[in-house]
């Protein structure tokens, strides 16, 4: 693998910035097992990796007004397996 900058946004503000500022350059990580083969397989050579692993308003389980479940990106599976909401 190359070297690669690392941003870690505090919130949607600066991930969605990260984004439009940086483009096809970056790869936005979550859990990053799929993205990490790739960069290791030299499938994809971004120049930044941008995590989401601070972004806690993407996690969460919760039911809204009209009674729709709400289930946030960054949620794990064992927390949605053991929800009482779910």
């Amino acid at each position: 693998m190359h070297d690669l900058d690392w941003i870690e946004p505090l919130n949607l503000v600066e991930a969605s910035r990260a984004a439009a500022d940086l483009g096809d350059d970056a790869r936005f990580i979550a859990g990053g097992t799929a993205l990490m083969l790739a960069l290791r397989q030299r499938l994809l050579s971004p120049s930044t990796l941008v995590s989401l692993a601070r972004l806690d308003t993407l996690r969460g389980i919760s039911v809204d007004a009209q009674g729709a479940l709400h289930i946030g990106a960054l949620t794990v599976h064992a927390d949605v397996a053991s929800s009482e909401l779910v």
